[in-house]
């Protein structure tokens, strides 16, 4: 590419055009001009509370113990990439996540490899058990954490 000197070395670089003086620019600006209907208070919430919101989650090492004294009972799980967080203990009583495949994941890949073997049927059966074998490969590397044995060897169970 040719920059007009004759010299293709030196790469163009186009330049920034200045601003008005003495003004930021429309960057730095953007989300804080008041608007009309803004409140004008500092700590104001920047979107409504919904009444169907969740609120925070009570998980940790302390959530048992905080949960047990109010009469409450277990304390929450929550579903994250394709795992249902639990709190647990290790064998030493200490906590720990409990990480298990989410059942309706398990659920949809077991059905989706169903589907598939069907339509497999009549393909030959080193080919069928290749596919198959990166399948299971592929869910055991992803789902293969500590304290989700079970639900290896269900689906391991189920595709085999």
């Amino acid at each position: 590419m040719m920059n007009g000197q004759g010299k293709s070395d030196r790469p163009e670089v186009p330049g920034k055009s200045p601003n008005n003086a003495g003004q930021p620019g429309a960057e730095g600006m953007e989300g804080s001009g008041l608007a009309k209907g803004n409140l004008l208070e500092p700590n104001a919430s920047r979107t409504p509370s919904r009444p169907d919101a969740p609120s925070a989650l009570e998980f940790g090492p302390f959530a048992v113990a905080s949960r047990k004294r109010r009469g409450e009972g277990k304390p929450e799980t929550f579903n994250f990439l394709g795992f249902t967080h639990i709190c647990g203990k290790k064998r030493s009583g200490r906590f720990t996540v409990v990480r298990q495949t989410m059942r309706k994941r398990l659920q949809a890949k077991l059905s989706e490899v169903k589907t598939e073997l069907r339509r497999r049927l009549h393909h030959s059966l080193p080919e069928v058990g290749q596919w198959l074998r990166s399948v299971v490969v592929g869910h055991y590397r992803y789902y293969g954490v500590p304290m989700n044995k079970p639900a290896l060897h269900i689906f391991r169970f189920q595709t085999g």
